[in-house]
């Protein structure tokens, strides 16, 4: 079992506008749950990595294998946490949730972009253009490799980078 950067103790709710009214009926999965009011709600026990790489107040963040990254969400960092969890359930979930909403994929991408870089400025993270333009570039691609890769049986999740050696840590609400 691969451990994960994050992982969520508790459900965590995001509103997004642009999910509102999409589905006339809750739709429920294993790690998310989508409300006709816009509601996503990322599942208990949710893990992914986070962002790679954080520039922030002018230093560069790597965050290296086997290094515990501490988060509580209102602590006063600077983070693109909040933003990654929300990113990385709606793009590993992608075809699921487009089928959940009747959209295309193409739709859910930019859905997804969006709210991240929403989510990141909101939080107060100084570069959210830099890394929404990230996603939308490199998340067309890790998604185009993805469905081909997962559609012939193959398990590239770890040369794309979606696998980590990393502790968990709490995130709470």
């Amino acid at each position: 079992m691969s451990e994960w950067r994050y992982r969520l103790l508790a459900p965590y709710a995001f509103y997004c506008p642009e999910l509102k009214g999409l589905t006339p009926r809750t739709v429920a999965h294993k790690w998310y749950m989508i409300q006709p009011e816009g509601w996503l709600t990322v599942r208990s026990k949710y893990a992914w990595d986070g962002a790679s790489v954080v520039w922030d107040g002018g230093r560069l963040d790597v965050i290296p294998h086997g290094f515990r990254v501490a988060f509580e969400p209102g602590d006063g960092i600077r983070t693109t946490t909040r933003g990654t969890c929300w990113h990385d359930c709606c793009y590993g979930n992608i075809e699921q949730m487009s089928d959940d909403l009747n959209i295309g994929t193409v739709r859910m991408r930019s859905i997804a972009d969006k709210e991240f870089y929403r989510i990141i400025k909101a939080d107060g993270f100084s570069m959210p253009f830099i890394y929404w333009l990230g996603v939308r570039v490199f998340g067309s691609v890790y998604h185009a490799i993805n469905k081909t890769t997962s559609s012939h049986g193959l398990d590239l999740s770890h040369a794309l980078g979606r696998c980590r050696t990393m502790p968990l840590v709490r995130i709470r609400r």
